[in-house]
Formats: structure tokens, sequence, C-alpha cells
């Protein structure tokens, strides 16, 4: 009995532990707990009844990564998920430190250089060009961040733009992704641009410093003030940030 026992939760494990499985247990420390029990049990099972590699090595398997798991969700809960800065300009590059850079529209590069005219003490990255797109794909902690904030000097409001690339879910379907534009005009709002992109206008709070706003984004707000109109689709991990045009920017805080 325990050994079909032990065979059907090997098979499970084998055929279910996959990445989001694991960042949905990241966001649940309660049941990152509980797969932690559950493993362990699983474990000791298999080691008293000397069952083969095929069923004690993913049951450790989870048994390692529930508790790994488990204590970042706890730490996470207690500080803020994460921060982008620019504290390596000017001697690094974006590049060099997690941005990918594509000319996607023009032939010649942008310039990326240090901000010289920043709102407050901390260095900040300004990019002057067009036809282009320079992404950063978060860790997984901080991806699951739920609010973003920067603040930014936007060099021409229809060009000079911040997106968001968001995974969504909904009931009964598969997870998809969807791209978020964030924009500056004065009269808050939104537009469909596709199936797959959103533009969301942004009035900001304007700084002491001239042509410097900051800006706020609640997420799960955001999706369901677009994609959630059609399909109810929510919220569940921010997979990348992108930045389009001339602009100014300071670092970008991840929140939960």
């Amino acid at each position: 009995m325990w050994e079909r026992f032990s065979k059907r939760v090997a098979g499970f494990i084998t055929d279910h532990i996959t990445w989001e499985f694991l960042v949905w247990l990241l966001v649940r420390p309660w049941l990152a707990g509980l797969t932690f029990l559950a493993a362990l049990a699983g474990s000791v099972v298999s080691w008293v009844h000397s069952q083969p590699l095929y069923v004690t090595v993913p049951t450790g398997f989870v048994l390692t990564m529930a508790a790994a798991i488990l204590l970042l969700s706890l730490i996470l809960q207690r500080q803020r998920i994460g921060e982008i800065r620019f504290d390596y300009l000017p001697e690094k590059s974006p590049q060099q430190e997690g941005w990918e850079l594509v000319n996607d529209q023009e032939p010649n590069p942008p310039t990326l250089t240090l901000a010289g005219d920043p709102p407050g003490p901390a260095k900040c990255l300004y990019v002057r060009g067009s036809g282009y797109r320079l992404d950063y794909r978060p860790e997984l902690h901080e991806s699951l961040c739920k609010t973003v904030e920067y603040s930014a000097k936007l060099g021409n409001p229809d060009s000079s733009v911040v997106y968001a690339q968001v995974r969504m879910g909904t009931d009964g379907q598969p997870d998809r992704d969807g791209w978020i534009a964030h924009k500056f005009d004065t009269t808050a709002g939104t537009r469909k641009e596709n199936s797959v992109e959103w533009t969301i206008l942004l009035s900001g709070e304007a700084l002491s410093k001239s042509g410097w706003r900051s800006f706020t984004w609640s997420l799960p707000d955001e999706v369901k003030r677009t994609f959630g109109n059609e399909g109810g689709w929510v919220y569940k991990r921010l997979l990348r940030i992108r930045l389009r045009g001339t602009l100014a920017i300071t670092p970008i805080r991840l929140l939960d």
C-alpha cells in the first residue's frame, strides 16, 4: 500500500511542480508551510519504507523548495520587495546590470547616461532616443509586487512611455500576458490599443524639481480597469518593465 501511495505522490510531484506553481506558493506562506509539512512526512515515510530513488528524490526536492519558499515568503511580508536602482552609472551601462536594449524601429541606438538634474540624491537614468525598447525582467520575488513607484521627466508625452508586462489569470482559461503602457496626460483614462495592449493615461504628481512628476501604479487595479473588463482577468505578477522614448527616470520601487 505504501509503495502505491508513494508512487502516486512522486508522479504528482513530477507532473505538477512547475515554475508557476512555485510562484503561487510564494505569495501564500501558509500553503508553503503545509507543502513543507506534507513533503517532510512523505520523506519520512519514504525513508522508513526504503522507497526507490524515483520516489525519494522528488519528495526531497519538494521538501527543500517548500522550506526555501516558506522562508522567503515570511521575509517578504516584512520588507519592501525590491528597487531597480541606477547607482552603477556612469561607470557601467544598464545593459550590464540586467536591462536588455533592442533597436526595433530605428538603426541608431539611444544614449543612456546619468541624469544631470535628479529630483533627489539617488542617481537617475536619462535615455535619449526613439525606436528602441529597454526591458528589465524582475527577479522572481520582485515579480510578486503589486505597486510600482517612480518619478520621471518625459521628453515627449506621446512617445515617452513606461510599460508593464503582466501575467493574468481567470477562471477556466490558461494564464495570459499583456502590456499596459503608461503615458502622461492631464486627464486620467484608459484606452485599448489591441488584444494584448492597453494604455493608461496618468497625470502623476508634480515635484518641486522642474519637469519631474511622480507616478504610482496599482497593478491589480490597472489590470481590473483594462483586461479585466473583458473576461474578468486578474493580476498575478509583473514580468517586465519597458522604457521607450526620451525620458529621465528615478529608481523604480517595487512594493507589496
